[in-house]
């Protein structure tokens, strides 16, 4: 049966005045919210039991998925309570990438946040990775509001509030510098010793309370941490008196040399690719700004959204394409900027875009006055496919049968369109009329809803939640094969031989036949950590691989891997090469390049 956690923790603290403040700090309120047993009239009355309180910290995930919607209600709920409140998101949250922190800011104000009670200040800082929902993430934005947060507390205890446990985090070293020299005495963040039952009857764990609340009171320097049933008396477990935390012992740096050249760096979050337009780049950020950098990186001209940008621009057919989150599709010149046109189509844009040749029948309304057959294709945060022509900006058709966001690339094949939405449920609709054909993830085996889909020319291939291999065929959506008994990270099909399927295991590069399953070989790796493939903007032939400490790999066509370069701890979004250099930018706005010898 599935299992939710919930962890609530109560701070007090009797310090310099009179009366006493009191802070409940929530962890999984997502779990809190699908509990009957738990209304906001019960947890209200849980709270009074414990004593009151004046604000609420709420720490981890708040939704099931992440969609507008879930979140709405996570804040009707908070609302309900009639307490200020602070939240910081978890994972789920984030499954739909830059457009989960989008839906969040519809909503919610800046996540950070710092606030005083008597001799502490609360940080509270939002550490998530939009390209990695599994990861935490110290962005150029958090580093940037913490540094100018800072100046603003003096004289005071510190109490460090973070969305994700420490070990998730890709790069905590990042804050050490800033915070090392400060007063901070304790560290929270949503790790959960306790497994709860959602509510529902459950046999095996009749012993188990509906929810076990953990009490930590905060008085003059001492921390007491309590057990707590509901209706029962608190149970001492712990005391410990508060001091400072040496930060330099709770996360490593990595000392491993680079040999790359930043050439360009925007300061900013971005999650878009680098588009070369004639010797151009074109780069974009997630506020919406869209910069044309002549080759010696001088600006050529910008453009600003009305909206947030949550997918990467395309070109198309010497025309820039751009969706902004709140709808608008804008197709510009990319040589001036000029807005060529544009049109608003009531929807969050979630997906990358892509263009195909459309080989429908539809009538346009307004008749094309080109030969051109391109339409654009996209999937919004309710699920919805879009196909619009590509010349006009009319809408050629609609698919709704997904249901919950579409976030990963779309794959055309064979006047089909293949698609995993993000809890991994796979649909194939006919891209003429975007009828559905077949959809996998329902009654079978589940997909994961990390790796993308890879097309071998017959088959649609992915892993499963059990990190199995799975062969679909493309034309009625059944297993062909399934790679059984092998733990797999990742998976690599080359350009220039979709015969074999490369993945990557604890200790191996395995090659299997992509069209029946069977291994081939085994290649057993020198190095350690090797976690997942990364993809090139424009399929290459040869394959790159990344470690858990971020070292990029290349292989050979042998399989040995060779070293590239350590490329910092920020995910990498954009990825291209030519005949000398690679050429990537990371999430927080660093454009560079390794030279490939």
């Amino acid at each position: 049966m599935k299992k939710y956690f919930l962890f609530l923790f109560i701070l007090l603290n009797g310090a310099i005045y009179a009366q006493n403040y009191k802070i409940v700090i929530l962890s999984n309120l997502s779990g809190l919210r699908t509990n009957q047993d738990y209304t906001p009239d019960s947890l209200l009355s849980a709270i009074k039991k414990a004593g009151g309180v004046n604000s609420i910290i709420c720490l981890g995930s708040a939704t099931k998925t992440g969609t507008f919607s879930e979140i709405d209600d996570s804040k009707k709920f908070l609302d309900s309570l009639k307490l200020d409140y602070k939240i910081l998101f978890g994972q789920n949250e984030f499954l739909q990438g830059a457009n989960g922190l989008l839906n969040i800011q519809k909503l919610y104000e800046n996540q950070n946040f710092f606030f005083d009670e008597g001799k502490i200040t609360f940080i509270g800082l939002q550490l998530n990775d939009l390209k990695d929902f599994e990861k935490g993430h110290v962005s150029i934005n958090n580093i940037n509001w913490l540094k100018s947060a800072l100046p603003k507390i003096k004289n005071k205890s510190i109490i460090l509030v973070l969305s994700t446990e420490i070990e998730k985090i890709d790069n905590f070293e990042k804050l050490i510098p800033i915070l090392k020299d400060k007063n901070v005495v304790e560290i929270i963040t949503p790790e959960l010793p306790f497994n709860i039952p959602d509510g529902s009857s459950n046999e095996n764990n009749a012993n188990i309370p509906p929810a076990i609340f953990n009490l930590i009171t905060l008085n003059n320097d001492t921390l007491y941490t309590y057990q707590l049933n509901p209706g029962s008396d608190p149970q001492l477990l712990e005391k410990k008196l508060m001091k400072s935390i040496k930060l330099e012992g709770i996360a490593g740096t990595v000392n491993e040399e680079h040999n790359y050249t930043e050439i360009l760096n925007i300061n900013t979050t971005t999650v878009s690719k680098v588009l070369h337009y004639k010797s151009n780049y074109i780069i974009s950020d997630i506020s919406g700004k869209i910069t044309n950098y002549n080759p010696n990186f001088t600006t050529k001209w910008q453009y600003t959204l009305s909206g947030k940008l949550a997918a990467s621009p395309i070109m198309v057919e010497n025309r820039l394409v751009i969706a902004s989150g709140d709808g608008d599709i804008i197709v510009l010149n990319p040589e001036t900027k000029e807005e060529m046109q544009s049109i608003g189509v009531d929807c969050n844009v979630v997906s990358p875009l892509l263009a195909i040749d459309y080989k429908g029948t539809k009538e346009l309304l307004i008749p094309k006055s080109t030969s051109s057959v391109k339409a654009l294709v996209f999937g919004d945060a309710r699920g919805n496919i879009y196909c619009y022509d590509m010349e006009t900006l009319q809408e050629l058709w609609i698919n709704s049968d997904s249901k919950l966001p579409v976030m990963q690339e779309i794959i055309e094949a064979d006047n089909k369109l293949v698609f995993k939405n993000c809890v991994g449920n796979i649909f194939c609709i006919d891209s003429r009329t975007g009828l559905l054909i077949w959809k996998w993830g329902f009654n079978e085996s589940a997909s994961d809803n990390k790796t993308g889909l890879l097309f071998n020319g017959k088959e649609i291939i992915t892993l499963t939640t059990d990190n199995q291999a799975v062969g679909l065929d493309l034309l009625l959506g059944l297993p062909n094969w399934q790679i059984e008994n092998t733990l797999i990270k990742d998976i690599f099909i080359s350009p220039a031989n979709k015969n074999n399927l490369i993945a990557v295991t604890d200790y191996f590069l395995t090659i299997f036949d992509s069209r029946s399953g069977k291994k081939i070989k085994d290649i057993k790796l020198k190095e350690r950590n090797i976690t997942k493939f990364l993809n090139t903007d424009i399929p290459s032939k040869q394959a790159f691989v990344l470690s858990s400490d971020n070292i990029l790999y290349s292989v050979d066509d042998s399989y040995n891997l060779k070293k590239a370069a350590y490329i910092g701890t920020s995910s990498i979004v954009s990825f291209s090469l030519d005949s000398s250099n690679l050429y990537l930018m990371n999430i927080d706005g660093s454009f560079f390049k390794i030279p490939l010898n």
